[in-house]
């Protein structure tokens, strides 16, 4: 939302929820506003990103965090049944996964210390 900056304390006022300055990585309640100079500082970021999805053979998976803690990463198939589990992965690194998943629609849930993100991927045949 770009606003005239006369409209800048109404606009809060009205939408408490809304934050000052640029926003990185994404905005939502993992950001503050620092109202001094107007910048965004990140606070408990933990970001996921699956592609492509839908995929055919394996899917690459990012982690944008705050922290450096190892991951964990869980896949569970439509019917709730863990069928893989990767466990301290280095952050940081690009993760492949998916070429011993049947054609289907997967849940993969990542966990970084408390942080978890499950996001639903399909694997075309």
């Amino acid at each position: 939302l770009l606003l005239p900056v006369a409209q800048v304390a109404a606009q809060l006022t009205n939408f408490p929820d809304d934050r000052l300055g640029r926003c990185i990585g994404g905005c939502g309640p993992g950001l503050k506003s620092n109202w001094e100079d107007g910048t965004t500082d990140m606070m408990d970021e933990f970001n996921v990103q699956v592609y492509p999805n839908p995929f055919s053979d394996e899917f690459h998976l990012t982690v944008e965090s705050s922290s450096e803690e190892n991951l964990t990463v869980h896949i569970y198939d439509i019917s709730g049944k863990l069928v893989e589990e990767r466990k301290d992965l280095l952050y940081g690194t690009e993760i492949t996964i998916g070429g011993k998943l049947s054609a289907g629609m997967y849940m993969i849930q990542t966990k970084q210390g408390e942080n978890t993100k499950t996001i639903r991927v399909i694997k075309a045949e």
